[in-house]
C-alpha cells in the first residue's frame, strides 16, 4: 500500500541533510544539537533534514529518533515560517515516533 502526504506548499530553497549528534551510543548531545541548529540556520537554509541521507538514522533506536525531532521541533519554535524540518521514516515506524 501506497501513502501519499500532502504537504501545505512545495518544499523549496536549500534543505540540508543533518547529522544527529551524540555523546554516547544512543545518547543525544543536546547542546551539540542546539549548536548545530543555529549553525545550519544562521547560514540561510530554508530548512533542516533530519534522520536522513547522513546514514545514521537507520541504526538510531526509536527513541532517539523520537528525541531528535522533539528537541530540534523544540529548538526551531517560533522562527520563520519558511523554516521546515523533512524526514525520513518507514511507514511502520511512524505510529511509534509520533506516540
Amino acid at each position: 500500500m501506497v501513502h501519499t502526504l500532502t504537504l501545505p506548499a512545495p518544499l523549496r530553497g536549500i534543505i540540508p541533510p543533518m547529522v544527529t549528534p551524540l555523546n554516547d551510543y544512543d545518547k543525544m548531545d543536546r547542546d551539540g544539537l542546539a549548536r548545530l541548529i543555529e549553525h545550519i540556520l544562521d547560514g540561510g537554509v530554508h530548512g533542516l533534514f533530519l534522520l536522513g541521507t547522513t546514514g545514521e538514522g537507520p541504526s538510531l533506536s526509536h527513541s532517539l529518533r523520537k528525541e531528535l525531532i522533539l528537541e530540534t521541533c523544540n529548538e526551531v519554535r517560533g522562527r520563520d515560517h519558511a523554516t521546515r524540518m523533512v524526514q525520513r521514516f518507514q511507514c511502520s515506524s511512524l505510529t511509534t515516533l509520533s506516540s
